[in-house]
């Protein structure tokens, strides 16, 4: 070997220039190929009424999803000393938008509720003797006491919620600040219809 290819041959094997590697070459990874999973998208349902019950807890009314307003509950027998309203489960009721729930009664027996123009006589707010929310792990449920007997005749049960022009929720609501039906109401209707009573003999 002359001296030009030696030097040649050198200057092959000390060259600075990186080796062609042997192998499978990496592709570059296009933008296509960081594919973007969807989440799952979570929905919180708005809190809405799911029964009526009496002491015993056997409910008197449960709501239907094909009803409007104002639902038809039906007649008691007996006046109840305590009406336990549940709600949505898994909610708790917030203690402070208890002022939501009110209760009326007809302004006499057979007379019609004057919301429905059907009263031609006032109605009468009855106001409970407790209204508190059930405990742990009841808080979904809301518990009136009555301080009085109630007489024979119709009472209506509202529950209401709304939302203001700030956003803040007026009416019933949850801890989690959750509104009733999203800031809408609903009512039931009950006739309490005691059988007659012995008096004298």
């Amino acid at each position: 070997m002359n001296r030009i290819g030696m030097v040649s041959t050198l200057r092959n094997v000390f060259s600075k220039k990186p080796r062609r590697k042997v192998g499978v070459r990496r592709r570059r990874q296009s933008s296509a190929d960081y594919r973007i999973e969807p989440l799952e998208q979570r929905r919180v349902l708005a809190i809405d009424f799911v029964s009526a019950a009496v002491v015993d807890g056997e409910p008197f009314f449960t709501v239907q999803a094909d009803q409007g307003l104002i639902a038809d509950a039906g007649t008691l027998s007996e006046s109840p000393q305590q009406v336990t309203l549940r709600f949505t489960p898994g909610s708790e009721i917030d203690p402070s938008s208890l002022g939501g729930i009110s209760i009326v009664r007809s302004g006499g027996r057979g007379d019609g509720f004057q919301a429905d123009d059907e009263g031609s006589l006032p109605d009468i707010p009855v106001t409970p003797g407790v209204l508190v929310v059930d405990d742990v792990p009841a808080s979904n449920q809301v518990v009136i006491r009555f301080q009085e007997t109630l007489p024979d005749d119709s009472y209506r049960f509202t529950i209401k919620s709304s939302v203001d022009s700030l956003g803040e929720i007026v009416g019933l609501k949850t801890t989690d600040g959750q509104a009733f039906r999203g800031g809408g109401s609903f009512s039931f209707d009950v006739q309490i219809s005691l059988a007659p009573q012995v008096v004298a003999v």
